[in-house]
């Protein structure tokens, strides 16, 4: 049976988040419910991705019941979901009735109090490519400020082509992302399932 909303109160501040079921592994089935808060005081992780192609590909199930999802936004579930304890999630395409459209409205009209009063912000870049770990290296490297020896060192052109791949993604051309990513300090940029692929967005910055 099909997940059915039910109305946000008329509460300012009011928005659901996803409490996501932890797993014990990745291709364990996605569960989960949605419970309704204000982002004002209920801590929450905020995600930031590329909505891809919307054409539910997936099911996910919300307090036992079927709810469909597109392959980015399933991709993100998995992905970053623990093995150990719930989630407190906030993701635009589950969390906000998509057929609602006056509730949409709202809702986006608020996104960026939703960002800046999460606990975290997630940028989910998308999963691992064949090359992903050389172009992951070199962007560490070069956060880390020894850029001079790479530049010069032919043996890590197909590192630096790795890299290009990396930061050419979607997920870079979204106008959205200054807003999700710029207005709160604790910033995560993640790729795939893999917490050690991650970045603290102030780490650019030092």
């Amino acid at each position: 049976m099909k997940y059915v909303y039910e109305p946000l109160d008329k509460v300012p501040g009011a928005i659901r988040v996803l409490a996501l079921q932890p797993a014990p592994h990745l291709d364990a089935p996605i569960q989960g419910s949605l419970e309704p808060v204000t982002h004002r005081t209920f801590p929450y992780i905020a995600i930031s991705y590329v909505w891809g192609n919307p054409t539910i590909t997936n099911w996910i199930s919300l307090a036992g019941y079927e709810h469909g999802v597109g392959s980015n936004v399933f991709n993100v579930l998995r992905s970053v979901r623990s093995k150990s304890r719930t989630l407190f999630l906030w993701i635009d395409a589950i969390c906000i009735n998509q057929e609602n459209i006056q509730e949409r409205n709202t809702q986006v009209q608020n996104m960026a109090n939703i960002y800046r009063n999460a606990s975290e912000v997630i940028g989910w870049l998308g999963n691992k490519t064949l090359d992903f770990d050389a172009g992951f290296c070199l962007l560490k490297i070069l956060i880390a400020g020894s850029s001079h020896q790479y530049l010069e060192d032919k043996a890590y052109e197909t590192s630096w082509d790795a890299l290009v791949r990396l930061l050419d993604r979607p997920y870079w051309t979204r106008v959205w992302i200054l807003q999700e990513t710029a207005i709160n300090l604790r910033v995560s940029l993640r790729f795939a399932d893999d917490q050690e692929s991650e970045i603290t967005v102030k780490n650019l910055s030092e």
